[in-house]
Parts: structure tokens; C-alpha cells; sequence
């Protein structure tokens, strides 16, 4: 996606002599469309691991989006949640 992306931008700067403008109107078209996609994969990691999606503000606030990032890349909950099984878990059933 990023390299279509950035293809694009090319062509259209190359065709247009405007290539900065180009360039930053593809950036920002790509960072609006991934935003809520991010939000919500970062969401369900947080689920993973037990804690809320809440947790995801604080992502807006530099350095404690760094504690979510590391949130992000710990392994999931070997068990059950608040949230439900793990994905693939059938050692137990819900009745």
C-alpha cells in the first residue's frame, strides 16, 4: 500500500511540477485512512492482554503512547479475559 502510495505521489508531482504538494496530499490521505484501522488493531491487542481499549488516549500523549506501543507487543493472555477466549481456544466452553 505504501509503495502504490508513493508511486502515485511520483507520477502525479512528476506530471504536475508538484511534487511536494503531491507528495504531502497522498501522506495525508494515507494517515487519515489508517488511523481508525490502527486505533481499533491496538484496541484489540489491548483486549488481548486483559486491559481496556480505553487505554488507547494515551497513544495522543507522547510519551505514554510508548507504554501502549510496549503494551502492544506483549503475547496475549494464555486464558479466558473479560473480553473471551483467545482466538483457537477450545479447551473450555461457555456452557
Amino acid at each position: 500500500m505504501t509503495f502504490a502510495l508513493g508511486a502515485a505521489s511520483a507520477v502525479v508531482g512528476t506530471v504536475l511540477d508538484l511534487a511536494w504538494i503531491a507528495g504531502s496530499a497522498v501522506l495525508a490521505l494515507y494517515l487519515v485512512l489508517a488511523f481508525f484501522p490502527a486505533l481499533s488493531l491496538a484496541a484489540r491487542r489491548l483486549h488481548d492482554i486483559g486491559k481496556t481499549s480505553f487505554l488507547v488516549a494515551l497513544v495522543c500523549v507522547p510519551p505514554l503512547g510508548l507504554l501502549v506501543a510496549y503494551w502492544c507487543l506483549l503475547p496475549g493472555d494464555p486464558g479466558p479475559n473479560d473480553w473471551g477466549r483467545p482466538v483457537g481456544d477450545e479447551s473450555t466452553s461457555d456452557g
